[in-house]
């Protein structure tokens, strides 16, 4: 998925995944065995990066990112990035406010959820922790968005209604409780 604006062109062991440049493509049915990516920008002109990818997890998803800075193209994963020794990284309060702080500073809600889903990805949170982000969302549908996705990394479920609670819409609130009864 484009954190911006930016079409590009994927492939995965040599296959172009898509002919078109797009915004967005999805592959499925990877085996758990490492493949190469490659991705190809194609606005605002061709870049190129590789990196090596190993899918664990059902619903891995790469956040493509033109850098303007180091004009260069920036995969985030949003897969949890489970640290060598196995040990759980518990997210202290502080690293939450500094990027909440952040996430502020950011004009749209799509880059503050691949920003979000990206510093999600690697710890655990607390409902609190996650309404704390939620609050930085503009609308329900980013806050959706980002619920669904941040219950997996979530270390304290059974609090999770709290969270759900961040949505404006009684309606949405249910399909976000529907969508975690259902994966």
């Amino acid at each position: 998925t484009a954190a911006h604006d930016e079409v590009f062109q994927v492939y995965v062991d040599g296959d172009l995944m898509n002919r078109q440049p797009m915004r967005q493509v999805q592959v499925t049915n990877l085996a758990p065995t490492a493949h190469e990516v490659y991705v190809v920008l194609k606005r605002p002109y061709d870049k190129i990066t590789m990196l090596t990818l190993a899918p664990q997890f059902p619903r891995e998803e790469l956040i493509v990112s033109y850098n303007t800075q180091t004009q260069s193209v920036e995969i985030l994963t949003t897969a949890p990035q489970v640290p060598h020794n196995n040990a759980v990284y518990t997210c202290p309060d502080a690293d939450v406010d500094q990027l909440v702080h952040s996430l502020k500073d950011t004009s749209f809600d799509n880059e503050r959820l691949a920003r979000a889903k990206g510093f999600t990805s690697h710890t655990l949170l607390s409902c609190r922790q996650i309404s704390k982000i939620v609050k930085t969302f503009s609308f329900d549908d980013a806050k959706m968005d980002y619920l669904k996705y941040a219950f997996s990394f979530c270390s304290d479920p059974h609090n999770y209604y709290q969270c759900v609670e961040q949505l404006t819409f009684s309606s949405n609130r249910s399909e976000v409780l529907e969508y975690l009864k259902m994966n």
